[in-house]
């Protein structure tokens, strides 16, 4: 059995954006795709997430949730946060358990979403992590983790006010080895409070970092994970377009991305970029990032009961610009 995580950068989601954003379509774009989890970034409004919410709950037999999450930390000023929302019907939050004199596991809340505040040194937005589970008859016996992250884009002056003086670049490569090598190990080994399903985990998110930025680092051996992949190479951040002459595009920028270690990579079907304006604006990527975002999509398709027929192998760097 499949399941569909959406990673959508949706730009400035302030309490305004309830009156200025094509959220029918954003809607239909989840239902399309048959999303059962959509982690979003750029939340700072909750509003707006209930009101999407309310749309996607509009088909029969719909039961779609969400939580938005935001944190002010001493890099995250804005108070920037994140938000995920779920099909309820497919999957939902994993359950805290804990055991009775009898032995049986009593349910005795649930993992809400939460943004991992102690990583503020040294990843300047904290990324929120978010636990699932399978619901419903005959359906895998495991937990889907999901990290989702946005990479802060410019120099940050609190670490430049610490004698820091990495560049911008730098500091998103440092960001990256960090949730890549420390955070997502610690996620997914993480047993606590009835966690005793079998956990599979992600990153996914805007990481304003190019694949092959993500590759060189994915190529460095984890010792607690082995090896790491990224996934999505094309473009995915929107050129408007000067003038009605111009029709704009894709920017070069492939900052939208999925990563997961070799434990996941068999059950990986599909990682692909959801061409939102061509199917849903016609090619007119000035509307579309004025209603929609200045970014799209990302789909990631996961099935711990199809393994995918390529070998595992690891990523080599041999040299700048040289990956496989």
């Amino acid at each position: 059995m499949a399941y569909s995580v959406l990673s959508f950068n949706l730009r400035n989601i302030y309490d305004s954006a309830r009156l200025d954003r094509d959220w029918d379509a954003i809607a239909k774009i989840i239902r399309d795709e048959r999303a059962d989890v959509v982690a979003v970034q750029e939340i700072f409004s909750d509003l707006p997430m209930k009101l999407l919410c309310w749309r996607l709950n509009g088909g029969f037999l719909s039961d779609w949730r969400y939580r938005m999450v935001s944190r002010q930390t001493c890099g995250n000023d804005r108070g920037e946060g994140y938000a995920f929302l779920w099909n309820a019907r497919r999957v939902d939050l994993a359950p805290k358990t804990r055991s009775n004199e009898d032995g049986k596991q009593t349910i005795v809340g649930w993992h809400e979403p939460e943004i991992r505040t102690e990583w503020s040194r040294s990843i300047m937005r904290p990324p929120c992590v978010a636990r699932f589970v399978p619901v419903g008859w005959c359906v895998p016996f495991v937990e889907l983790r999901v990290i989702t992250t946005h990479i802060i884009f410019r120099e940050n002056k609190y670490l430049h006010d610490r004698g820091n003086e990495l560049s911008d670049m730098d500091l998103r490569r440092e960001e990256y080895r960090a949730l890549s090598a420390r955070l997502f190990p610690r996620v997914g080994k993480d047993r606590s409070e009835g966690s005793f399903r079998p956990a599979y985990t992600f990153i996914v998110g805007d990481y304003n970092l190019s694949w092959v930025d993500c590759a060189k680092i994915d190529a460095e051996y984890k010792s607690e994970v082995g090896y790491m992949r990224t996934r999505q190479i094309l473009g995915s951040t929107i050129y408007p377009g000067k003038d009605e002459k111009d029709p704009g595009g894709y920017t070069e920028n492939d900052y939208d991305h999925v990563s997961y270690s070799d434990r996941e990579h068999p059950y990986v079907q599909i990682v692909e970029r959801i061409d939102a304006p061509d199917r849903y604006y016609e090619s007119n990527f000035k509307k579309y990032q004025k209603r929609m975002s200045d970014h799209v999509p990302i789909k990631m398709l996961f099935d711990v009961r199809h393994v995918n027929p390529e070998p595992i192998s690891t990523t080599v760097v041999q040299n700048e610009g040289d990956v496989r």
